[in-house]
């Protein structure tokens, strides 16, 4: 056992020695340049910086929201909500999904919705919802009154959402 050991550290030592020894032969050398002094450099601003619009469905206190996507992606992009709870066991999401560039083929002919929470299970309830289908909705059932819940919605393509929650009861 002790000579497993040593042979362990011998080689743990002889790595560590040859990173440093690697690192010392690389070091950077900085050198100073003059450079002719720039009156009050500290003042000037190219722009002032404002906050980030925050990327997802602010839910209104009266459950509605709106998703606005601009992009063909190869890869979906997934837009996370607020979390939220419910006054029943039950609630129905209804979106308008509408392309924003009808001329365009579509990356998918659909986007899709995921709700996590309670009675949702482990990967949440996926619902497909069709691009340009209209106002299209789904009643999601064994719910838990009062539980938070929260969904994504998947995209690819340039659309606008606009969607609804039913017994809904606040953003948390």
């Amino acid at each position: 056992m002790k000579k497993i050991i040593s042979l362990t550290l011998a080689g743990v030592m002889a790595i560590a020695m040859s990173v440093s020894s690697f690192a010392s032969s690389n070091d950077i050398q900085m050198h100073l340049s003059e450079q002719a002094p720039v009156e009050n450099a500290a003042s000037v601003v190219d722009g002032v910086a404002t906050p980030n619009a925050p990327f997802e469905p602010q839910i209104d206190s009266r459950g509605r929201f709106t998703i606005s996507f601009s992009s063909n992606q190869e890869l979906p992009v997934y837009v996370d909500s607020d979390t939220f709870t419910i006054t029943a066991t039950s609630c129905r999401i209804n979106m308008d999904v509408e392309n924003l560039l009808p001329g365009e083929p579509l990356n998918d002919d659909n986007v899709y919705l995921t709700l996590y929470g309670p009675g949702c299970g482990l990967f949440g309830k996926r619902i497909s919802y069709e691009i340009d289908g209209g106002s299209l909705g789904y009643t999601f059932t064994g719910l838990t009154s009062g539980a938070e819940y929260h969904f994504d919605v998947e995209m690819w393509d340039w659309v606008d959402i606009t969607g609804s929650i039913t017994n809904f009861g606040e953003v948390v």
